[in-house]
């Protein structure tokens, strides 16, 4: 099983942290099974930015959330495509990474 370091620990706290506060989520509904549209927007951008901005492998998103990595590589999928064909995910997505200061 892969884990992430204290490191990579801290990175996904500064993510959650700041995802969770657009969407008005709190880091619990991110980590439980919550089907609801913000909880699942914010777990969408935060696995894609931790996997494509801190090049973090969905393996180890996938222990972290405690999913199975081919549901954390489908919502990264959904949502890499969402930032590319609807502008609204990718004001979103942009408003992160300035935040995150990833630019």
């Amino acid at each position: 099983m892969v884990e992430a370091n204290e490191q990579e620990k801290e990175i996904i706290y500064k993510v959650e942290k700041i995802v969770c506060k657009f969407f008005n989520v709190t880091e619990q509904d991110v980590l439980n099974r919550n089907h609801k549209r913000d909880s699942s927007m914010a777990r969408g951008f935060i696995w894609y930015i931790l996997h494509y901005d801190y090049e973090m492998s969905a393996t180890k998103i996938a222990n972290t959330y405690y999913r199975v990595p081919r549901s954390v590589k489908s919502l990264i999928s959904k949502t890499k495509y969402s930032i590319k064909k609807q502008s609204m995910y990718r004001k979103i997505y942009h408003a992160f990474k300035d935040a995150l200061n990833l630019r």
